[in-house]
């Protein structure tokens, strides 16, 4: 894989950086990152000063080859370029990125019993704050009769592409092969078990990600991959396949959840008042659509639920803002009394 055929020129690099010291991460496992550049493969080794961990789909600039230890063709990245998108969800231990500058996101979820349109909302959130395309991908459509009307129902509710698609007769395949143009990044989430590795091995026409059969007792599939890893589809972009997420936490602020939700959104817009709390206003354009049926009562609590756990996280931000920047002030005003200690001052 070339520069070109891993995407380099989709996301407007043109700053005096030397093309030949570039690599894109192809792969994280637990010990090792891989690197892709020139149609050869590297071992990436991290240096110490790197600010930023580098994930799938990162471009890094390295130091000349060298062999490593493990007797492959080895560089270490000196630096990681500035991201232009990003996939991360939220963790109890900050922000975790699963690939960067990509160009669309496939949400993959079953046709099947194991629908969740609350799953599927914050997909949605997560994709849409990191300024990638959000498109749905129903997933085993063979197994469901009605995958064709739940795809028109989630265009209408999230305003967002729905492909139905199934590894096993093909269906949808051509669909998604041309929203992955030469030069383009796309990545395959979703929970374990829904199908992401059965459409990539398809849309790859090998076998690369081993996969096991649906349980019958639930409909759903086990998962196997294990880490995050980047494939070139023959004439067509590159795309990457991630484990399944278990949970799906969201971050972001109450804009990125209004963007998911956009026929609360348009209601919240036509309240009588701009402030309104959507509880016992007059005018309230929620309540009135709550009491008609035209707003279903569990989207509005998923709305809801989601705009607290944003504000939640909001909080968390801020206080760790604050406690590191205390940290840094701390850290330099014992640097600074120190430094005048030693030159004799009082």
């Amino acid at each position: 894989m070339n520069l070109k055929s891993l995407g380099w020129s989709s996301f407007g690099y043109t700053d005096d950086i030397d093309i030949k010291a570039i690599a894109r991460i192809t792969a994280v496992h637990r010990s090792h990152l891989e690197a892709a550049k020139d149609d050869k493969k590297l071992n990436i080794h991290l240096s110490g000063g790197l600010e930023t961990q580098p994930v799938v789909g990162d471009w890094v600039v390295t130091t000349p080859e060298f062999v490593d230890e493990q007797g492959k063709t080895a560089a270490v990245a000196r630096e990681v370029l500035k991201r232009e998108s990003i996939f991360a969800r939220w963790t109890d231990s900050g922000e975790q990125a699963f690939a960067a500058n990509i160009n669309t996101v496939f949400i993959v979820t079953s046709a099947n019993q194991d629908f969740n349109y609350n799953r599927l909302h914050r997909y949605v959130l997560l994709v849409q704050k990191g300024g990638a395309k959000p498109v749905v991908v129903l997933s085993k459509a063979d197994l469901s009769d009605s995958s064709c009307q739940l795809a028109q129902e989630i265009r209408q509710k999230l305003k967002v592409e729905v492909i139905a698609a199934s590894s096993l007769n093909g269906t949808g395949l051509d669909e998604l092969l041309t929203m992955m143009p030469i030069g383009s990044t796309s990545v395959f989430v979703g929970s374990s078990g829904v199908g992401k590795s059965s459409l990539v091995n398809k849309l790859l026409g090998e076998e690369i990600q081993l996969t096991r059969a649906i349980r019958e007792d639930d409909a759903k599939g086990r998962h196997t991959t294990t880490a995050r890893q980047l494939f070139e589809v023959a004439s067509h972009g590159v795309i990457i396949d991630t484990p399944g997420i278990r949970e799906v936490q969201v971050f972001g602020g109450n804009d990125d959840v209004a963007s998911t939700f956009p026929y609360i959104d348009e209601l919240t817009q036509a309240c009588r008042f701009g402030d309104c709390q959507h509880q016992s206003e007059p005018g309230c354009a929620i309540l009135e659509a709550l009491e008609s049926g035209a707003l279903d009562e569990t989207e509005w609590q998923s709305y809801l639920k989601l705009q607290k756990e944003v504000a939640h996280v909001q909080r968390k931000q801020n206080k760790a803002d604050m406690a590191n920047a205390k940290k840094r002030w701390k850290e330099i005003s014992q640097f600074a009394r120190a430094h005048k200690k030693g030159r004799g001052f009082r």
